[in-house]
């Protein structure tokens, strides 16, 4: 509306030649923007005159677009600047960081966990279900280190009097011990942004221009499957992430939760960022690989007193 000088005044969007508009629009956006917000803000132009009733010739509009360039490049974090930001992070915000961390989850996302979206499973990671009810519906897991921090920020609220149910947010409104507030509400995920951008100055993690400052954490998050692409299948880490397959892809009609609970414990290791939680998952693995030697020991002294008696 600016562009055109229509002063707030939506009538006057429709009384222009509309498609030669669009297209000026388009072609002054491509000096400033990226692509992908170059198609946001078209699909917003597109939405308004669909709604009123105006037929556009898309397919000749499209054609200003371009070719598909990035303003920036940036990367995802490290597991070094993570454990800076976690470092400076209380209780609630170490669960969000590590939701987007460990889960892919998107900053979007956050808010509107709920308790009923957890799920315990494997004993130390949760099964999380994403935009719940919506088309966008999926699930994906966070790591034991994860949950530890969720298992705990929960304990601490209940420590405090609130009574937890299915529909409690995981994230709440208040984090404060000296006026903790029983009655809970969700926070909204710019809240979750602006406490993020305090603690990346705080920690001396802000990488302008470098990384996204929330969606660094994904792309942790997705680089580190793809470091594991030797044993996690490209298609499953993709669901993982939350993106749609075709429905005639064989992967998606045959995937089970089990598959991609396998899957996603694969790439454990590669999205733990405190070293002590490798440890503990070492000293667990070599605990069972004990006792299973040990019950072939038995195994073995048990046939060879069969052998003697024999």
């Amino acid at each position: 509306m600016k562009f055109v000088n229509c002063d707030n005044d939506y009538s006057k969007l429709l009384k222009l030649k509309v498609e030669q508009k669009i297209i000026d629009y388009i072609v002054h956006l491509r000096k400033s923007i990226s692509s992908a917000t170059l198609n946001t803000r078209l699909a917003a132009v597109y939405h308004f005159y669909t709604m009123n009733d105006v037929i556009l010739n898309k397919t000749k509009i499209n054609k200003y677009k371009g070719e598909f360039r990035r303003v920036k490049k940036d990367r995802a974090y490290t597991h070094e600047e993570i454990h800076r930001v976690l470092d400076m992070a209380d209780l609630r915000m170490k669960v969000c960081i590590l939701l987007m961390a460990s889960a892919g989850l998107r900053i979007g996302a956050v808010p509107l966990i709920k308790m009923k979206h957890l799920e315990k499973v494997d004993n130390n990671l949760f099964k999380i279900t994403v935009y719940e009810m919506t088309n966008d519906e999926y699930y994906t897991f966070c790591t034991p280190e994860c949950a530890s921090f969720i298992d705990e920020y929960i304990k601490y609220r209940e420590r405090n009097g609130e009574k937890m149910t299915p529909e409690s947010y995981l994230i709440r409104d208040r984090f404060d011990d000296y006026d903790f507030k029983v009655n809970s509400r969700g926070v909204s995920k710019h809240t979750i942004r602006e406490i993020i951008a305090k603690l990346l100055v705080k920690s001396g993690t802000r990488l302008v221009g470098q990384v996204a400052l929330t969606h660094g954490f994904r792309k942790f998050f997705i680089s580190q499957l793809v470091k594991a692409d030797v044993i996690v299948k490209t298609e499953l880490r993709w669901m993982l992430e939350g993106h749609r397959l075709k429905a005639n892809d064989p992967a998606y009609v045959k995937t089970t939760e089990k598959d991609l609970l396998e899957e996603y414990q694969k790439a454990i290791d590669n999205l733990t960022i405190n070293e002590e939680f490798r440890l503990l998952k070492k000293v667990e693995t070599l605990k069972i690989e004990k006792s299973q030697l040990e019950l072939i020991a038995q195994d073995i002294a048990m046939l060879k007193r069969k052998m003697k008696k024999r």
